[in-house]
């Protein structure tokens, strides 16, 4: 190898250096300007806040309602752990609605057992498209739970089939297994009470792996597996640095399939949920954003820091691959509608 070659060889290299360093502070520098703005957005929300009595929205007439949507696909495990940790949530005027997505499990047969349905007809009609129903029932004992049961069409379209039978102004839509903390809905309603313009907000999603439930809460208590452990790390980063700095940057394009709630006309005006997509939630907030834009209608997105739900996340390699691979269904965990079984239930 001559000179020559040698030569164009370091210069390149130079030229490739000079170039990833740029990147890097580059990178950096907005990473530092995303703490610095978050860091100032939290403290001003607290002051904001500190002084509000959250207990005033249970009394208040003017509380809009609110319907949280759970999909389920074979949750007969932990259905009813999740509802009733649901139904006992501090707010007024709330509606559960629980879509059985076609389970092979028993799901159905559980929430039939335990929660005392009887079948009724819906008198409104449909205004976005799904699989077809197999009946829709509520609860004797909780009026306030409401159970659709329909053929499988994965997890978009069975949000699409409760978004057409929710009553609520705002709709909360949740993983079936979230467990959410009981003033979690008097704190995400917030934005929505003092902002006409927004048109979602999400709040914070934490792990529950490694965590033990006593008195109905949560008592944080970080998983002691490697896996579980670098995952709770990054949900921190993400939702109290990433979300929360975007906040004032306008550039929030995600509320969490787990966790978010949403003005119910807005969605019905662009379809509800697309069923080609395996990130529908992005793909929601994004079409709201802009229709909202488009229209000169609600069109904010925001997070809320405080309202925390917990969900569990991948413990192994495993079924962290299975996840990250979703099929077309649209389920995190579940491949298509000819069988299988979800892996999110694995325990940290």
């Amino acid at each position: 190898m001559n000179l020559d070659v040698l030569s164009l060889l370091a210069h390149g290299l130079a030229r490739l250096e000079t170039a990833i360093l740029v990147y890097f502070l580059l990178v950096n520098s907005f990473y530092g300007l995303l703490l610095l703005v978050a860091a100032l957005q939290l403290w001003v929300y607290a002051m904001r806040t500190r002084s509000e009595a959250r207990w005033r929205v249970l009394g208040s007439e003017v509380t809009p309602r609110i319907t949280i949507l759970a999909p389920a696909f074979d949750e007969a495990n932990t259905i009813e752990r999740s509802l009733r940790t649901l139904l006992t949530l501090y707010y007024p005027s709330l509606e559960v609605l629980v879509v059985n997505d076609g389970s092979h499990d028993g799901t159905m047969a559980v929430l039939l057992a335990r929660f005392d349905l009887e079948q009724f007809q819906p008198l409104d009609e449909p205004r976005v498209t799904h699989q077809p129903l197999r009946a829709i029932y509520r609860s004797r004992s909780y009026p306030n739970l409401v159970v659709i049961d329909k053929e499988n069409g994965g997890k978009a379209d069975a949000l699409n089939a409760g978004l057409n039978a929710a009553t609520g102004e705002l709709v909360c839509a949740m993983d079936a297994d979230t467990v959410v903390e009981p003033d979690a809905m008097q704190r995400l309603v917030r934005p929505f009470l003092t902002s006409d313009d927004l048109v979602a907000a999400g709040g914070t999603i934490m792990v529950l792996n490694g965590t033990t439930m006593e008195g109905g809460r949560v008592v944080a208590r970080a998983s002691r597996r490697w896996l579980p452990g670098i995952q709770t790390a990054e949900y921190l980063r993400a939702f109290l640095f990433g979300r929360l700095g975007f906040n004032q940057l306008g550039g929030n394009l995600i509320v969490s399939g787990a966790f978010g709630l949403f003005r119910r006309e807005s969605m019905l005006a662009i379809g509800g949920y697309q069923h080609d997509t395996v990130g529908e939630d992005m793909e929601l907030v994004l079409r709201l954003r802009r229709t909202g834009v488009e229209r000169g209608g609600p069109s904010r997105v925001e997070f809320v820091p405080d309202p925390v739900a917990w969900t569990e996340v991948p413990a192994s390699l495993r079924v962290l691959g299975g996840s990250a691979t979703a099929g077309t269904a649209g389920w995190p965990t579940y491949s298509g509608a000819t069988g299988g079984s979800s892996s999110i239930r694995a325990t940290g």
